[in-house]
């Protein structure tokens, strides 16, 4: 009865809020949006990236593009201190600062809680991580889903001339599958690699993995799914260096192997790479430089995005209503995002798969596919 009556009423305050919410955007009051960030802990200046990029996107609008004849007013969110304090920020950015919706960062270990927030809201999650759990109609991915990564990089190691893979799966202690972002990057891979040399193997724990690469020599391209610490227990021989090494890790995680430089050059799979020499690319690093004097990073780029393709979809609404968001957000099309144009299709980014090499923490960009109609 206590459980109950709690949801009933957390379920009463979001309803109230969204009346609020909703009587009050047909004024000429800014439009207030959230932006869910790490200002604190160990991922503060990445959360200050992505603000950042945010509020540069907001400075486009206040200055000549208004958005329904209004301004937007962006609510921050401090996400550094743990993923039930992730939540909480989030719920009173929806139930007090009555936000039309949300941006989100990278965070995929608090990216469920903010997604059961949306849901309860009633109000648009957007953020360039995978949403581990099931499906939530109010949350919209600015990333290509998990199966497409695991299909790019299965396309990538055949042509590379690899005939037999290794895939080392991790699967949480207790359960006897993957599970989540880990099944579906899993599942792509071998949609894709299309020959009889497949071999996948399950690991709770990393200190199985130097085994389980002993055990399967032959394997000319190694697939880890699991955590970037991880590729830190895979034997590093003469042998070892001659295999394709790949990374099938979360989005956005490209920044964490700064810390395997003794690994052979590793590969991954990105939504989001850029072209610095593009002219709308070198555009927002000029203003970008000129507003905060630092250069843009990934998640500054990924920030101002994910903000102007909400902007767009705010500008495309009927009204501001949680409804009438949602139908513009699955409605957009070729949105020209500085990682190349993304479309919207249930709930996931149509868009360029990027394949990157790392070598020492430094990332290259090696191939890219363009999404599948």
């Amino acid at each position: 009865m206590m459980g109950r009556a709690i949801g009933t009423g957390l379920g009463l305050l979001f309803g109230a809020a969204l009346l609020v919410g909703c009587a009050g955007r047909h004024s000429t009051e800014p439009i207030p949006v959230g932006v869910l960030a790490p200002r604190t802990g160990p991922d503060k200046l990445h959360g200050e990236s992505a603000w950042q990029g945010a509020v540069l996107a907001q400075a486009e609008v206040d200055g000549n593009n208004l958005i329904h004849s209004r301004h937007v007013l962006l609510q921050q969110g401090d996400t550094g201190a743990g993923p039930e304090a992730a939540q909480a920020v989030a719920g009173r950015l929806v139930q007090v600062d009555n936000v039309v919706a949300l941006l989100a960062d990278f965070g995929v270990h608090h990216g469920d809680r903010l997604g059961s927030v949306a849901e309860e809201g009633r109000v648009p999650l957007i953020l360039p991580a995978e949403l581990p759990g099931p499906s939530n109609k109010n949350v919209f991915h600015t990333a290509a889903a998990p199966v497409e990564r695991g299909r790019a990089l299965a396309r990538f190691a055949l042509e590379q001339k690899a005939r037999r893979a290794l895939v080392l799966t991790f699967v949480e202690a207790g359960k006897t599958e993957p599970s989540g972002v880990n099944a579906a990057l899993t599942e792509g891979f071998k949609e894709a690699f299309k020959t009889e040399g497949l071999t996948v193997h399950a690991y709770t724990k990393r200190a199985e993995l130097p085994e389980l690469v002993r055990s399967n020599k032959s394997a000319d391209v190694l697939v880890l799914v699991g955590p970037s610490a991880d590729l830190g227990a895979l034997p590093t021989g003469k042998s070892d260096s001659k295999r394709l090494h790949i990374w099938a890790g979360p989005e956005g995680g490209v920044q964490t192997l700064h810390d395997h430089a003794e690994l052979p050059p590793v590969y991954l799979a990105t939504s989001f790479w850029f072209d610095p020499a593009a002219a709308p690319v070198k555009d927002f690093m000029a203003r970008y430089h000129d507003k905060f004097k630092q250069t843009p990073d990934v998640f500054a780029t990924v920030g101002y995005d994910d903000a102007r393709l909400l902007f767009e979809a705010l500008r495309r609404a009927e009204r501001l209503e949680p409804e009438k968001i949602q139908t513009a957000l699955a409605g957009l099309s070729d949105f020209p995002s500085l990682t190349g144009p993304v479309s919207i299709r249930e709930g996931w980014a149509r868009r360029t798969v990027f394949v990157l090499r790392v070598v020492q923490g430094k990332a290259a960009l090696v191939k890219a596919y363009p999404s599948e109609p």
